[in-house]
């Protein structure tokens, strides 16, 4: 998330632009690690399979 769409969203929320973004980042991050286990998951049920 750019500084420009915190601040506009600042604007609207009341938080800080730090925490917007801090937010946005551990969303990110927390979607990836998901999509990765999920991925793991697959993996290990292919193998299970064979």
């Amino acid at each position: 998330m750019t500084r420009i769409q915190a601040l506009k969203e600042k604007n609207v929320t009341g938080e800080s632009v730090n925490q917007i973004i801090n937010t946005q980042h551990k969303h990110e991050a927390a979607l990836k690690k998901t999509k990765e286990l999920t991925t793991q998951k697959e993996k290990y049920a292919r193998l299970k399979k064979l």
